[in-house]
């Protein structure tokens, strides 16, 4: 549910689907994506605008292309000018990010009067749940947050947007999300393996019960939203 990219992006396009379109997204000439990773978004938000797409990540082994912008840059000091985009996008990032306020202050003071935030997916991690082992979920969530991970984000993400002036509803998914591609599961169990987080036996332990299980269902809430100053 974290470790993979290509899941979680698949799974939550339909989410972010009607947040470009609530947003109007089309509509909007310069669009900062943060955190971009992959550029995958970045190229999602490309196919539905016309404007200038802006990618930023501490990463530096991306180029420009598809018309998207890389920037190699922290979001605590973003290189852009006052009021210089129409929008912001996040998805998977402020779970990363050490000063939420320090960050939104820098998005805020970037985006434009009438610009947005869109909050595209962003996980509430203390709140994971895996149907075939409560351990694993412990396993996992506490390997996660030793590796900087925010596991309550939700509190502190409201609570700073508040403080800053944004204006919106930071809304969450409810229910559980049946995964019927085990390598999804089985690859967070390399994850633990490859970051020492679990022994070889425990691994195997926790790769014999996801294939016991006809499928397997998780609960991860997925905070999101479209915020205005």
């Amino acid at each position: 549910m974290i470790s993979s990219n290509s899941f979680q992006f698949e799974r939550l396009k339909s989410l972010r689907s009607n947040l470009y379109r609530e947003a109007k997204i089309a509509k909007f000439k310069r669009i900062l994506d943060i955190g971009c990773g992959d550029l995958k978004v970045a190229k999602e938000i490309k196919e539905r605008s016309k404007g200038d797409i802006f990618a930023l990540d501490l990463k530096k082994d991306f180029i420009s292309k598809d018309d998207v912008f890389f920037v190699h840059a922290n979001l605590s000091e973003i290189p852009f000018k006052n009021d210089s985009m129409d929008a912001v996008t996040a998805s998977f990032i402020f779970l990363w990010v050490k000063g939420i306020k320090r960050a939104l202050l820098e998005i805020k003071r970037v985006l434009s009067l009438d610009g947005k935030l869109i909050v595209l997916s962003e996980p509430n991690l203390i709140e994971r749940e895996d149907e075939f082992d409560s351990n694993f979920s412990s396993i996992f969530k506490k390997s996660l947050e030793e590796m900087g991970a925010k596991l309550e984000l939700e509190n502190e993400l409201k609570e700073n947007l508040k403080s800053l002036g944004f204006k919106g509803n930071l809304k969450k998914t409810a229910g559980k999300v049946v995964i019927e591609d085990k390598s999804e599961i089985l690859e967070e169990v390399e994850f633990l393996l490859d970051n020492g987080k679990i022994t070889k036996e425990e691994g195997k332990n926790f790769n014999r019960k996801i294939m016991n299980f006809p499928s397997l269902s998780v609960y991860l809430p997925i905070l999101y939203g479209i915020f205005t100053l």
